[in-house]
């Protein structure tokens, strides 16, 4: 009885919002910036939380394995998330179509994008079969964090052949307001990997005691079954401006992806130059021994929460900025993106506030080592500005990519990866700063390239020229 009524909500909430199409004044816009950001924050939580719960079940296995995690969250998000950044052109386009009162091109190019991100997918997924042990000896990890990371990134890849869906299904109900099943399928997963981390990690209910492997098979069936729910939500979905068919996502032609990709390829490629850095920056702290790269990352999950909070306005301001833009209506777009700005900034300033004054105890919760502690605790003092910093890349970088130039954030990133890699060794060897200058650098390269985005975006006058969208028969 009580398992059906459960599902009975699960279901009404799975398909409660209505599309939201440009809101009429600014009330009207922060409320839908609400709606559209609260799911999505949801969503992005759970999603992050599914590494935090790894790190908690893991780094009270063995310590050894938080160094694990670390290595091979990097070069993995590396790919990874070049294919969600990718995905940016589809929220842009289809953002611009909608507002434009063209919901015919928004469902040409949310097809064409199904299938050719999911290939995508599949060629990251081969990668990692064929060039794991190869990646994590470049990084300078030890033998034995090599053949951990090997075994665990090996199964992790399994979920990249489901990741062209949950990207195109994620984007498509993000650009039109409809995001309360992006937070549900999130809670969906964060559920099922709890549950499974306690069963495959340690062996509970007469499951075998899998340890690490455990914990990735965990991650792989939670992704999965959250990504085929909310694919099933975009095509039964009623409310939908558009209906997606499957017959033409199998057909879809590759010239609408390619559309999608001249816009979302310069975001893809600024997410891979970031996380190229930071493999840079990873090979840094492998040098300064096995457990810096553990010390490091944890302490990274904990103070980048803020971003994952404030994420969800940094979406609703590419939404409700596209659609304006798309309408060209230019003066609400610019307002939409300070707004959605505003929001952040008070929101890291809220982080920051507890991670000056309680980064050690938070700490405390994943792991017993002393020295672990001491050391991270003395990282979430700098990140505290970097928090802050951080909100004028993320947030105006959205609004910025929301007018269609998604090229000046790539190469600002040029700019913030060369940063990376000739500042952070002065600041960790020639200054002898260690961790701590890993996030000094990291603070340095949010200040530069958010003021500089902060001007950019106070001086667009003009709309981007994007490329015109074929017109596809139902």
């Amino acid at each position: 009885m009580y398992i059906k009524k459960i599902l009975s909500l699960f279901f009404r909430i799975l398909f409660a919002n209505e599309a939201i199409l440009l809101p009429e004044n600014r009330s009207g816009r922060v409320k839908a910036a609400i709606i559209i950001a609260v799911p999505i924050i949801v969503q992005n939580l759970v999603r992050h939380f599914q590494v935090v719960i790894d790190r908690f079940f893991l780094g009270n296995l063995d310590p050894i394995f938080l160094s694990v995690i670390g290595n091979v969250n990097v070069p993995y998000g590396t790919l990874d998330l070049f294919i969600f950044a990718t995905g940016t052109g589809l929220s842009v386009l289809t953002a611009h179509a909608l507002g434009a009162g063209q919901p015919q091109k928004a469902k040409v190019l949310s097809e064409s994008s199904f299938l050719y991100l999911t290939l995508m997918g599949a060629l990251i997924f081969v990668f990692w079969q064929f060039f794991a042990n190869s990646v994590f000896i470049l990084l300078g990890a030890s033998e034995n964090l090599v053949t951990y990371a090997v075994t665990y990134v090996k199964i992790l890849a399994v979920s990249a052949l489901f990741l062209g869906i949950d990207v195109t299904s994620g984007s498509i109900l993000s650009s039109i307001g409809i995001t309360s099943p992006i937070m549900l399928t999130g809670i969906l997963k964060n559920v099922l990997n709890l549950l499974l981390d306690w069963l495959l990690i340690f062996g509970n209910w007469g499951f075998p005691a899998l340890g690490i492997e455990g914990a990735a098979w965990a991650t792989v069936i939670a992704n999965v079954t959250g990504t085929l729910v909310l694919f099933m939500v975009v095509l039964v979905n009623q409310k939908m401006p558009f209906r997606i068919r499957l017959w033409n996502i199998i057909k879809a032609p590759l010239i609408s992806f390619l559309q999608t990709l001249r816009v979302g390829l310069p975001s893809g490629v600024e997410t891979f130059l970031w996380f190229l850095g930071q493999t840079f920056v990873l090979s840094y702290m492998n040098a300064l021994g096995e457990y810096a790269a553990g010390i490091y990352t944890l302490s990274h999950d904990i103070f980048m929460l803020a971003l994952f909070v404030y994420i969800g306005f940094s979406r609703s301001t590419l939404t409700l900025v596209g659609q304006f833009w798309g309408a060209g209506r230019y003066k609400e777009a610019i307002h939409a993106g300070w707004e959605g700005q505003i929001i952040s900034l008070i929101i890291s300033a809220v982080w920051a506030l507890i991670l000056a004054l309680l980064g050690g105890w938070l700490l405390s919760f994943f792991t017993t080592e002393n020295y672990i502690i001491q050391e991270g605790s003395k990282l979430m003092q700098v990140a505290s500005l970097f928090v802050i910093f951080q909100t004028f890349n993320v947030v105006i970088g959205n609004a910025i990519r929301a007018t269609g130039d998604t090229l000046w954030m790539l190469w600002t990133q040029i700019f913030g990866t060369v940063f990376m890699i000739v500042v952070a060794p002065l600041f960790i060897f020639t200054f002898g700063l260690g961790l701590l200058g890993v996030m000094w650098a990291l603070a340095l390269d949010e200040l530069i390239r958010g003021a500089v985005n902060a001007l950019r975006f106070s001086l667009v006058v003009k709309p981007i020229r994007l490329p015109t969208i074929a017109k596809e028969k139902e």
